[in-house]
């Protein structure tokens, strides 16, 4: 919930068979599926092995927490994630995502504008997440994206005036008398 980068070290780990460790490994996962984003790493403190890949996967996710996510990146990312699967329709209508671009850092954010975003689901949300997380190569370091409504044509309220009786209106206000 931090937005920040998660390394979990696993103890204990030199005692354990080959299929220990792969059931104790999807054991982990399967415990951990409700965390956004974690990478781990075996130690074992009778040894002393391991506490230098903890270091290293730390120092390797706190620099990808703070890497520049680029504009044009995230819109080609975006454009291929609805390409391949758009948002799906709700009551007849459809949310579009017009374009992103990166909203903040710890946690790594990006902002999304589209309209009728508020139709998009959790299991969409999740989808873009993931795409997003893969082209980046985020690993471990969680993702948050924020939505934005755009000001569109359907931003006016029914029934008022637009385009030309506006323009119209407004430059017979600011005639000279």
């Amino acid at each position: 919930e931090t937005g920040r980068p998660l390394v979990i070290a696993l103890n204990k780990w030199e005692g354990l068979s080959r299929t220990e460790k792969t059931r104790a490994r999807r054991g982990m996962e399967s415990l951990l599926a409700f965390l956004p984003a974690f990478d781990w790493v075996p130690v074992s403190a009778l040894h002393g092995s391991g506490l230098g890949d903890l270091l290293k996967a730390w120092i390797r996710l706190s620099d990808r927490a703070r890497m520049p996510l680029p504009t044009p990146i995230i819109n080609r990312i975006l454009v291929d994630a609805v390409r391949e699967k758009p948002p799906p329709l709700v009551r007849r209508v459809r949310p579009k995502l017009r374009y992103g671009h990166a909203g903040g850092r710890m946690p790594l954010t990006v902002v999304i504008h589209g309209t009728r975003l508020s139709l998009l689901g959790a299991d969409y949300e999740r989808y873009l997440v993931k795409r997003f997380a893969t082209a980046f190569d985020l690993g471990g370091v969680p993702l948050k994206l924020e939505f934005r409504e755009s000001a569109g044509h359907h931003a006016h309220p029914v029934g008022a005036p637009r385009g030309a009786a506006t323009r119209a209106r407004n430059r017979n206000r600011h005639a000279p008398a």
